[in-house]
């Protein structure tokens, strides 16, 4: 019986624009006098049918008033079209019958206000109808802050997922040395403070290597600061690759690396060590086609057997067993003894 949807209504239809649905022409000539009056300039459009209603485009209208009987249905069929429709089109059901259980139903199916047809329905009409076109007005400007807001929340949800996601990254870029994807310094020097108040707390040891890439300079300066940066990314890549999930490891800047280890003692973490010099040797000597020689030098401290008041000692020890083993041909990793004044050589034959 209908044709197909029409698009929503619009605010910007001037003059007034009126569909009535009304197969008595005496009553639709009065109720047209009577809105012609009210609002000069009003257009009022009837048609007798449900058939014809379907046939507008009620976006072309800001009112639609309604007989409840009609040859084809009713004014149920008439609201259920119109919301169906999606549209904002207010309805206001005009009618002889004085039933309140028709009105009630008119109501509740979304009719916006309902007028009998009495002795004085034509002086009450043009009030009901500004009424209803007032509050259908603020209904529209209520759907569309709406809208504005629910649009504005979700971009709002998406700005802050993506600055969440910045800041993550931002996070990560500030917590990570560029070069090796090792932790840098500050990291190191933070986790360095948590890992030794928890050592000293739980009476577990916390091993501190510190490594030093022999003959880098000369690596450099022979073949290029791309070999270079080559070199710390290898050792980057060795340190990550070997420690444990519970490990730091970390650049200490320039060519020099420190690794944390809880719970574990001098001889076991100079065993890493090991593994990670004879490694990086291999690697190295790959990367400059045997042109240029570049070693690894460690040195060891621990907590265990030592009083450290801060954990900075802890750093300290192990930087002065790394300069014991600089240069070192033959014993390149040194374990720093009890007291910061001596280094040993490390030997794995002495497990």
């Amino acid at each position: 019986m209908f044709t197909d949807a029409p698009s929503p209504i619009s605010d910007d239809l001037s003059p007034l624009r009126v569909l009535a649905i009304e197969d008595d022409p005496d009553t639709a000539a009065l109720v047209t006098a009577a809105l012609s009056r009210a609002f000069p300039g009003a257009k009022i459009t009837v048609v007798t049918t449900l058939g014809a209603m379907g046939e507008q485009d009620l976006s072309a209208y800001n009112l639609a008033l309604c007989d409840h009987n009609l040859p084809d249905g009713t004014s149920f069929d008439a609201i259920e079209y119109i919301n169906g429709s999606h549209n904002d089109l207010p309805v206001i059901v005009v009618t002889g019958a004085h039933d309140a259980e028709i009105a009630a139903e008119a109501i509740r199916r979304g009719a916006s206000d309902y007028l009998p047809k009495s002795h004085s329905f034509l002086a009450l009409l043009p009030v009901i109808s500004a009424k209803t076109l007032e509050a259908a007005r603020v209904r529209r400007d209520n759907n569309r802050l709406q809208a504005a807001l629910a649009s504005s929340l979700a971009e709002l949800k998406r700005k802050n997922k993506e600055l969440g996601l910045a800041a993550e990254r931002y996070k990560s870029l500030a917590a990570v040395d560029s070069l090796t994807g090792l932790a840098n310094r500050r990291v190191l020097d933070e986790r360095l403070v948590q890992m030794f108040a928890e050592a000293q707390r739980y009476e577990h040891p916390l091993t501190c290597l510190m490594i030093d890439l022999d003959g880098f300079k000369g690596v450099n300066d022979a073949l290029g600061h791309r070999v270079g940066d080559q070199m710390l990314e290898l050792a980057g890549q060795l340190v990550a690759r070997e420690i444990r999930a519970t490990d730091v490891g970390a650049r200490y800047g320039g060519d020099e690396f420190v690794i944390l280890m809880p719970h574990t003692d001098a001889h076991a973490a100079a065993l890493l060590a090991g593994r990670l010099a004879a490694k990086f040797v291999h690697g190295a000597l790959a990367i400059t086609k045997r042109t240029a020689r570049c070693a690894m030098s460690v040195g060891v401290s621990t907590t265990e057997g030592n009083r450290f008041a801060q954990p900075w000692e802890l750093l300290a020890h192990a930087d002065f067993a790394l300069y014991q083993a600089k240069g070192n041909e033959e014993h390149r990793i040194m374990l720093c003894e009890p007291g910061g004044q001596s280094a040993q050589p490390f030997r794995s034959e002495a497990a």
